[in-house]
């Protein structure tokens, strides 16, 4: 019988800690991945008990490893919330360089950080083959796992940390830029119920009137409310999407989120301003006022890190 430990400094409390480490799902995530370590395989987990946690929690590892059997239980043997918890095989074990295994969590709080203990004491396989190979790799596969386990952990625990202060930060770019996808949807609201097949600008444009357009050609006002059903679809839709974006990829800053917000906001609202002032539209100020949520969410994005 041998023993390997390990030990890792978390600047966080003894009960999130145990949390992740209580959590096989979380401990045994190197196990459920394929890599060099596991030579390509990954094993399945199973709960054999209706609770996850706790004293008497059991569950089970099944799988191959190069293309042996690997198909062992653990149970929970004993379990303090925050401080310790210890876990084994029982019954028959189908492993390769162990023939059983028990795990130690011990916790320890100091004054800012907690102190994780991980161990594994293991007994050696039977048979000379599998002896040989734990030999060969238990101690080196035991500090793996230990070093994965814990590490795993501070992951999870940073992770969680980030998108909660990100979550909960406020950010004013996002709500300039939500403000900016909502504007877009109304405007493809009006485009499918409110805009008329021709408006007084547009007879203004072409040098005529609106009677004598759709005296020429009576099916044209049928057809041009039609475009803008499809068109005010369009719009409503890239409002839609505006929207999202703004509270996903651009509030987590996601790589390239400023460029293509930046480059729809051009092509969108801002192509459409443009037009709308070389035609001298009515409503080249109210589509320019429509713009500056976009170029304020732009600018704070940039200002506000």
């Amino acid at each position: 019988m041998k023993t390997i430990k390990r030990s890792e400094v978390y600047n966080s409390s003894p009960d999130k800690i145990f949390h992740y480490l209580d959590d096989p799902g979380v401990t045994g995530m190197h196990m459920t991945k394929s890599s060099a370590m596991m030579m390509g395989s990954k094993l399945h987990l199973e709960y054999l008990t209706a609770n996850h946690t706790g004293p008497g929690t059991t569950y089970r590892w099944t799988g191959t490893m190069m293309g042996m059997k690997m198909d062992f239980t653990v149970e929970v043997t004993k379990w303090i919330e925050g401080v310790v918890k210890v876990w084994e095989t029982i019954g028959e074990a189908k492993m390769i360089i162990y023939s059983w295994y028990r795990m130690n969590l011990l916790l320890t709080k100091n004054v800012n950080e907690t102190v994780a203990e991980l161990s594994i004491t293991y007994e050696k396989p039977k048979g000379w083959f599998l002896r040989i190979l734990s030999f060969l790799f238990a101690d080196w596969y035991c500090n793996w796992c230990l070093k994965n386990m814990l590490t795993d952990t501070k992951k999870q625990l940073e992770s969680n940390s980030k998108v909660k202060n990100d979550t909960l930060k406020f950010k004013p770019s996002v709500v300039a830029l939500t403000l900016a996808g909502v504007i877009i949807m109304m405007t493809g609201i009006y485009f499918i119920f409110l805009r008329p097949p021709l408006l007084p600008e547009d007879a203004r444009y072409i040098g005529s009137t609106i009677p004598a357009i759709t005296d020429r050609t009576p099916g044209l006002s049928l057809w041009l409310k039609k475009v803008f059903w499809v068109l005010g679809g369009y719009i409503f839709s890239s409002g839609l999407l505006v929207a999202f974006v703004a509270n996903t990829s651009f509030k987590n800053r996601g790589k390239g989120a400023f460029n293509i917000v930046a480059i729809a906001g051009f092509t969108s609202i801002g192509f459409m301003t443009y037009v709308n002032f070389i035609i001298n539209s009515n409503f080249k100020w109210l589509l320019l006022a429509f713009t500056v949520p976009w170029l304020i969410a732009l600018f704070l994005y940039r200002i506000y890190k």
